[in-house]
């Protein structure tokens, strides 16, 4: 039985940061959202299908790292900025992971989603960017939702003068987010939680025909692990 340790690993490298390793890139997090980067990827997408876009929410979740407490030894953790868990009180000036998935309805009601993953240093510089996916939003069980991802693409930037260059990649994961909203005492949404990955592409854990099935409140003992809050909504 793979441990959750094991399945942690995978999630991070994986999935969501796999661009952390890129050197540097010339734009900061004010370049990256909410008018400028995602709104051009968005069009994109609006390139690719035929269905007019009625409204956009635009989400963002920010994955710190913190020190814990671990056997009277505080030791680094990535944890969620809405994380209701207990972290030592001490200032950590380090790197930032930031996650935007952008909705957008269509007014056949068809959603379609782009996600992005990117990395920052403490002084707001962008060391890392991708992955990003493409796909449509479906319905899932108890009023939940399912990203499900169609295309990936890697981005380059050459020069501060030139937008981001997107390359697609030949054949993007299959995956499937699934996720459900937070509101407010209006009804409004105001958060979405991750609270599944599912896996569909082959892999060398659960066998052919497997999909694997990540739960993410049990492997990151946190359910905001995955907490995203809502910056922008057209």
């Amino acid at each position: 039985m793979l441990n959750y340790k094991a399945l942690l690993a995978v999630i991070i490298t994986v999935f969501f940061l796999t661009g952390c390793n890129a050197p540097k890139y010339l734009f900061n997090r004010n370049s990256i959202v909410p008018d400028t980067m995602i709104e051009n990827i968005s069009k994109l997408l609006c390139g690719r299908i035929k269905d007019p876009i009625r409204s956009t929410r635009l989400f963002e979740a920010v994955i710190q790292e913190k020190l814990v407490e671990s056997d009277a030894v505080a030791e680094y953790k990535l944890m969620d900025s809405l994380s209701e868990q207990t972290s030592v009180d001490l200032e950590v000036d380090r790197y930032s992971n930031r996650l935007y998935f952008y909705e957008m309805a269509s007014v056949n009601k068809q959603d379609y989603g782009i996600f992005l993953a990117a990395t920052f240093q403490a002084d707001g510089s962008c060391i890392g960017i991708g992955p990003l996916y493409i796909g449509h939003i479906g319905k899932g069980d108890s009023g939940s939702k399912k990203f499900t991802t169609e295309f990936e693409y890697r981005i380059k930037k050459e020069d501060a003068k030139k937008s981001p260059v997107l390359v697609r990649k030949s054949k993007a994961p299959e995956l499937i987010l699934v996720y459900s909203y937070v509101t407010d005492k209006q009804g409004q949404v105001i958060q979405m939680n991750i609270f599944q990955v599912i896996q569909k592409s082959k892999n060398k854990v659960s066998g052919i025909n497997k999909p694997l099935v990540y739960n993410i409140s049990k492997i990151f003992n946190d359910p905001k692990a995955l907490t995203f809050s809502i910056i922008k909504k057209d």
